[in-house]
């Protein structure tokens, strides 16, 4: 079974039907990439936070809207990581770093709920978390993508019920 763990950095946003929802969501979408048994934490922050992590492991002094960080580029040669963990235990996917304040301007830019940016941005996420990568290539951009906004409109297609 996958869990989602919605973990919260700062007071900026508090656990609701929406954050279950997604979390639920991102659980189902792990599943269906293959990857049974498996746990990733969704942390929600604020930019002073994102701006620390984004300088220390990208070198960027900057805040931006969403930081991957994969458990599963450690795995040992010839294991692809997943397959849950030793004795049973649930394999650590990793961490989904999203910025609440990035997502709010961003969603006022683009004119979208914030919630709705908050799910893109968690999608996005988890997807870099599974392997995909939008910075490898022209064909892997849009196979990455288009999988992102099939996911988001599964999503809140989901929520509109």
């Amino acid at each position: 079974m996958n869990m989602v763990d919605i973990v919260f950095h700062d007071d900026t946003r508090r656990s609701g039907p929406f954050e279950d929802n997604l979390s639920q969501f991102l659980s189902t979408v792990i599943s269906r990439e293959g990857h049974a048994d498996s746990e990733l934490n969704l942390v929600f922050c604020n930019d002073e936070f994102i701006h620390s992590l984004n300088k220390q492991y990208r070198g960027k002094d900057l805040p931006t809207d969403v930081l991957s960080f994969s458990q599963l580029d450690d795995a040992e040669d010839g294991d692809d990581g997943f397959g849950g963990g030793e004795d049973g235990e649930a394999e650590i996917l990793g961490d989904v770093v999203v910025s609440l304040d990035r997502a709010k301007a961003q969603a006022e830019e683009a004119g979208v709920p914030l919630d709705e940016e908050i799910a893109r941005l968690s999608i996005h996420g988890t997807l870099h978390i599974l392997g995909y990568d939008h910075e490898t290539g022209e064909e892997d951009e849009r196979e990455m993508f288009e999988k992102q906004d099939a996911l988001l409109e599964e999503f809140l297609a989901r929520e509109s019920r």
